[in-house]
């Protein structure tokens, strides 16, 4: 029997649960996942559905043991203590059993497996219960509401202004205007999509405007919120203007950021890197920070004289960028320094010495090797810092799979007539 103070837990009010209950599962799992894969644990095509022993571990036992925990110690997960719900059995009303929690849980995955109709069918449920309440007796309440409070209470601009620079939308909640603060938030994080189809992030000035435009917006939006403040002086509160309730905004703007920037990584086919050391100088220099195209070498086969960012072969986690000097099928060989490929010297403008000696110690492949041919789908690449760079003569070839793009332009430089300079 249901308490007269109680009522069902609503469908929208429980997918609110689940979102916060994904985000502190998320803060918690992620990192840890992306400590022992890294960023590659988010590529299906590499890791698969299950990445490893420790990532079934991570995803799928410890969430369980602690979702079941938290059910049977608090008769709810953090998400429905938020919306002050919690699990009853269905026709007492008392506290489920061990085995009901259990059976809940496992329940869950035939519930999500047609589709989610089984979540879904707590929409349209009468007493509010998925296939997974039904199956495990269970059903979510909640005290029922009060009656509205018409309390109102003064904004302030000053306010309205600092929530919205800590997250778009946000000072729009506060002034009582959530749709419209979901609308300002949404179109913020569409914003890196939209960039993606002009194309324009691929040179260093349509970047520095779609940047511009992005600032802009982040502008307006708090302009909009301090002008609206001004304007409205009090409003009348509603149930979300509460410190906790933009806590809450705040915790999910941050995981829904996080989550749009890792899928725009490759939805916008760009990526920055800090350039650590001067073994590519001239070109390059210690710090200088780069825009490099992932998604160059999908459509195009790796020419010599790219500067690319690649996997090195000695530690695939460590990332290297050098100059292709060689590709597949060439015959290379340095000759006192002098590069020489299919016969021909190779026209370096770009090249810098630090040590005008030789070394012509056969163990020293530095100024003298080969000749030698390229393999296939291998590319042999050297630092324009000849005499300080590890590369190539070192350690081997890299393979064409291993390299993630070509050096598109510095976008940061101590070196201030580099800033925009294109890569070459």
């Amino acid at each position: 029997m249901l308490r007269n103070d109680l009522e069902y837990a609503g469908f929208w009010s429980r997918v609110c649960a689940t979102i916060i209950d994904s985000i502190l599962l998320g803060i918690i799992t992620f990192p840890l996942l992306i400590s022992i894969y890294g960023w590659e644990y988010f590529d299906t095509n590499k890791t698969g559905f299950i990445a490893g022993p420790l990532d079934f571990l991570i995803s799928w036992v410890l969430p369980a043991i602690a979702i079941i925990t938290f059910w049977i110690k608090k008769q709810a997960t953090p998400g429905k203590m938020a919306i002050s719900a919690r699990i009853v059995n269905a026709d007492t009303g008392a506290i489920p059993s061990t085995g009901q929690f259990i059976g809940r849980y496992f329940a869950y995955f035939l519930s999500a497996i047609p589709l989610g109709l089984g979540l879904i069918w707590v929409a349209f449920d009468k007493r509010k219960q998925g296939w997974h309440d039904k199956l495990a007796g269970t059903v979510v309440v909640r005290l029922k509401k009060r009656g509205p409070q018409m309390e109102s209470k003064k904004r302030r601009p000053a306010i309205a202004v600092l929530l919205s620079i800590i997250t778009p939308g946000l000072g729009q909640v506060y002034n009582g205007q959530l749709k419209k603060g979901a609308i300002f938030y949404f179109v913020m994080l569409l914003l890196p999509f939209l960039m993606a189809l002009t194309g324009l992030q691929y040179r260093f000035y349509g970047m520095l405007g779609l940047l511009m435009l992005g600032l802009a917006y982040y502008l307006f939006i708090a302009g909009e919120a301090l002008f609206t403040a001004i304007k409205l002086k009090e409003i009348i509160l509603k149930s979300y203007n509460r410190g906790y309730y933009y806590l809450l905004f705040v915790i999910l703007a941050m995981f829904l950021a996080i989550s749009v920037n890792i899928i725009t990584i490759e939805g916008l086919g760009i990526r920055a890197y800090r350039n650590p050391s001067d073994s590519m100088a001239p070109t390059l220099l210690t710090g200088d920070h780069i825009i490099v195209d992932l998604k160059h070498y999908k459509n195009n086969i790796p020419q010599k004289g790219d500067i690319i960012v690649f996997k090195y072969p000695e530690n695939p986690k460590r990332d290297f960028i050098k100059r292709i000097i060689a590709t597949e099928g060439d015959i290379l060989e340095s000759k006192e320094k002098s590069i020489f490929v299919n016969g021909s010297a190779l026209n370096e403008p770009y090249v810098q010495y630090s040590d005008k000696q030789i070394r012509t110690n056969g163990n020293d492949p530095r100024d003298n090797f080969g000749p030698l041919t390229v393999p296939k789908d291998k590319v042999f690449v050297m630092g324009d810092n000849r005499d300080q760079s590890y590369d190539s003569r070192y350690w081997g070839y890299v393979d064409k799979d291993q390299i993630r793009g070509k050096a598109l332009y510095i976008y940061w430089s101590k070196k201030a007539d580099s800033i925009g300079m294109a890569i070459k």
